[in-house]
């Protein structure tokens, strides 16, 4: 699902208006982790031909059936962390979130759960976590309980070693179960007032409630269709907290560790705020939850690229209207520097005496 995002990224790049500041969660995080390491020119190439490292992620079988019920008999998960760090890691390299900003001065934020109740989220950065690998930030936002086994993450030292974060050990998980969206995070590092979400979380498609446009209603279709938008969202909202209602009645008489586990993190995610001030939200089919475990073909990557692509355009207006006054101040930005290089005379070293 994640390869939706990559049409948006198209369609904002199209409209000029492709964000310096990005963070990312889940399959999000393998977007925004690749993106953090490309320059401008190699973000364009890339970006509109992404066969190149997009097969990295197809190729790779976890092993028949068989082995996979093994897996989760085992070790209570279905497939194997270390081939998908492996696969993340060649994708996007050794990277730390330093030198990633500085190559690109793109500001990129991996969101990570604890597995530990005990632990706060991690919102990883070049500011707050310079030295941590993107490629482990990006894994571990990608361990879906129950399918990944929860990750630690990995710093590069100063002799150029691999080293955990952690000396404790502690492990990490998806990042969309906690904090999905970190507005908080964003604001205070960035002074971020508009988030744009490419919400493509299955989990949570259902509960997603968007405000409802407050434009006058034309006739009867335009008040019907408000109406029902409205409506829309009132059920969503109700859905989502009849659930935790019963998660929580659940964690009251929760009879195994296991169960008070699976409410604990039920509670997080529905207790965050899922969508922006703009959500690019594709529509799920029924055939999306059946290959969410599969590897896709490349046709069907591509539709998804596509698709994110056609959802997003028709935001558009909505995002430049919000962004006018950040582009106004960039372009502003630009002309004064352009300018300044062409008035400021060269100086002149006197010759050594």
């Amino acid at each position: 699902m994640g390869w939706y995002h990559l049409g948006v990224l198209k369609a904002l790049q199209d409209q000029q208006l492709l964000p310096n500041i990005f963070s990312g969660s889940s399959a999000g995080a393998i977007i925004v982790g690749k993106l953090a390491t490309l320059t401008d020119e190699e973000f364009t190439e890339q970006l509109l031909h992404p066969k190149a490292w997009m097969h990295e992620f197809i190729v790779v079988k976890d092993g028949t059936k068989s082995r996979r019920l093994q897996r989760f008999l085992s070790k209570g998960v279905i497939l194997d962390m270390e081939i998908l760090q492996q696969r993340v890691r060649e994708t996007i390299g050794d990277y730390t979130f330093r030198e990633a900003f500085d190559r690109t001065g793109r500001s990129v934020s991996i969101t990570v759960s604890p597995k530990q109740a005990h632990e706060a989220p991690l919102v990883l950065n070049h500011v707050l976590h310079p030295d941590v690998l993107i490629w482990s930030a990006a894994a571990a936002s990608c361990g879906i309980p129950g399918v990944f086994e929860a990750p630690q993450l990995y710093i590069k030292a100063t002799d150029g070693s691999v080293e955990p974060y952690h000396i404790d050990g502690l492990t990490w998980m998806d990042g969309s179960i906690v904090m999905d969206l970190p507005r908080d995070a964003l604001a205070e590092l960035y002074n971020v007032n508009n988030v744009i979400a490419s919400q493509v979380n299955p989990a949570i498609n259902w509960f997603v409630s968007q405000p409802v446009p407050r434009h006058p209603a034309t006739g009867l279709s335009g008040r019907l269709f408000q109406a029902c938008s409205t409506l829309l969202q009132f059920l969503k909202n109700e859905s989502a907290h009849q659930a935790q209602v019963l998660l929580r009645a659940l964690r009251a008489v929760a009879p195994s560790r296991v169960l008070g586990q699976v409410t604990r993190l039920g509670l997080m995610s529905l207790g965050q705020r899922w969508h922006g001030d703009v959500t690019i939200q594709p529509p799920f089919k029924p055939v999306d939850y059946l290959d969410l475990l599969g590897n896709p073909q490349m046709s069907a990557l591509e539709q998804k690229r596509q698709d994110g692509q056609r959802f997003a355009w028709a935001q558009t207006s909505r995002m430049l209207l919000m962004c006018e006054i950040e582009i106004a101040i960039r372009n502003c930005l630009e002309d004064l520097k352009m300018q300044t290089a062409a008035t400021v005379d060269p100086i002149t070293i006197p010759a050594r005496l």
